[in-house]
């Protein structure tokens, strides 16, 4: 059986919301394929639209084990440990991310966002100051720099106004 073309089959049932026979396609794929990463991502994917995050964790991760540098496994391996409220863990698949892909900013725009809503905006700034450095042309980065250092210095001036 032709894997590519059960990848394909299985997007177009994704898109068409026939989440349970792109299951199907994948896992038949997966039978010819054990070790193809994308189907497991895929698969990942599929699991987390419905609800089965556990299964979805090992999914990602064995698609990530069969290809280290993969960031959209990484990414959404975060996403899925953020859904499970494990921030560490969370964090972790992005700094995996940082490391397979160093130049790959989206995985550093992530952890900024998990930082910034844990408020720790020091190691927020710390990221996205990285993220500068590998993209300095990048205008969404230097938006959220901008706004994450307004809001440190509302947050810093409210703890100064509560201490006097």
């Amino acid at each position: 059986e032709n894997v590519d073309l059960m990848k394909m089959l299985a997007s177009a049932q994704e898109e068409n919301g026939d989440t349970a026979d792109a299951e199907k396609t994948v896992k038949r794929a997966l039978q010819v394929e054990p070790d193809e990463p994308e189907l497991h991502l895929i698969l990942g994917k599929l699991s987390v639209e419905t609800g089965q995050l556990d299964q979805a964790i090992h999914h990602l991760s064995q698609g990530i084990a069969h290809k280290a540098a993969n960031t959209d496994g990484y990414l959404m391996l975060s996403k899925v440990y953020e859904q499970q409220r494990e921030f560490t863990k969370a964090l972790d698949a992005l700094k995996q991310a940082m490391d397979a892909e160093p130049n790959d900013t989206r995985s550093y725009l992530a952890a900024a966002n998990l930082y910034r809503n844990s408020k720790n905006y020091n190691a927020a700034e710390k990221v996205l100051q990285k993220a500068v450095q590998i993209d300095p042309q990048d205008v969404t980065i230097r938006r959220q720099l901008g706004a994450l250092l307004a809001l440190k210095l509302v947050h810093h001036s409210q703890e100064a106004s509560s201490q006097s």
